[in-house]
């Protein structure tokens, strides 16, 4: 198992648009047969960050995942939304920053 955890800052006030954007690609990876689950969370305590928290069986179902075309639209579909992204990927020996 892989579990990702990725954080998204918004630019204020716009992370409902952001969340939005995130639908098609939720959907799309939930769809993934190697994907476990896959859920966006916004923090209360901070309104413009968000957290994408997902599991997938394998490394390679993630890495497939990143090279998806609704993860790419959501990327494109983005870019003037988001001031920061951080990514950590949990492996059951090492934790990855991306």
């Amino acid at each position: 198992m892989v579990y990702v955890v990725a954080y998204v800052k918004a630019q204020r006030g716009r992370a409902a648009d952001v969340m939005a954007v995130a639908q098609p690609l939720i959907e799309a990876a939930r769809r993934t047969k190697d994907c476990v689950s896959f859920d966006l969370y916004q923090k209360p305590d901070v309104a413009d960050t968000l957290v994408f928290v997902e599991t997938w069986k394998t490394q390679a179902s993630f890495d497939a995942h990143l090279c998806d075309r609704h993860t790419k639209a959501f990327q494109r579909a983005t870019v003037d939304l988001v001031i920061d992204r951080r990514t950590e990927v949990v492996h059951l020996d090492k934790v990855e920053v991306l």
